[in-house]
């Protein structure tokens, strides 16, 4: 894109089609790091940390939330 002016007529549609397409390939290399940086996580980080995926559902499991929240309300009303 020039630095003074518009672009010129002839470069205009090639300049909008450069723009949109590094947005719409900016979104699909977002997206598709997801499970990548997942599969890492889950593989790599957690256990070099020492937790795992079934040691964190059963903390999960265990701190029984609804139970938790039905006595913060009861002891409200």
């Amino acid at each position: 894109m020039p630095v003074k002016g518009a672009p010129l007529f002839w470069d205009r549609g090639l300049l909008a089609f450069f723009l949109t397409f590094q947005t719409f390939l900016g979104a699909f290399l977002g997206l598709a790091s997801l499970p990548v940086l997942s599969v890492v996580l889950i593989r790599f980080v957690m256990p070099a940390l020492g937790d795992d995926l079934l040691d964190i559902a059963r903390a999960v499991a265990a701190l029984d939330l609804p139970t938790q929240l039905w006595q913060i309300f009861a002891r409200i009303l």
